[in-house]
């Protein structure tokens, strides 16, 4: 069973990730869809934005770690694994729609729904002490 620590970590990173979300769709949308850039790269821009927020909220919020000595190490391990997650997730979803030719939007989605697990167990080894 799930203890209630967990529960209400499980439940703040996905309300934390939510806020990140916004940061990441919406200049997905908007880049792609009304400025006309590459879905790929209106994606990266997405994730900088996303990356910032998930940091902190996910640091302070999330996970309830105010340390800020080890902020530093954290943030550069953070950045790693975020890395990792969006050269992952660019890479899946330029197969999804270039080969399996799903909407860029509806295979972004697919994605972040099975990414968001395994984010959240990487992360929390990075707060969580």
């Amino acid at each position: 069973m799930i203890s209630e620590r967990t529960f209400q970590q499980v439940l703040r990173y996905l309300i934390a990730g939510g806020a990140g979300m916004i940061f990441y769709y919406i200049p997905l949308y908007v880049l792609t869809e009304f400025v006309g850039v590459w879905y790929l790269f209106s994606a990266a821009v997405g994730a900088v934005l996303s990356f910032l927020v998930n940091f902190i909220l996910k640091k302070f919020w999330a996970f309830g770690n105010d340390d800020r000595l080890t902020m530093r190490r954290e943030l550069a391990h953070y950045l790693v694994l975020s890395v990792v997650l969006v050269v992952s997730n660019l890479g899946a979803l330029f197969l999804l729609v270039e080969f399996a030719r799903l909407p860029y939007l509806f295979a972004q989605v697919l994605l972040s729904t099975v990414l968001t697990p395994v984010a959240f167990l990487l992360t929390r080894r990075i707060f969580v002490r």
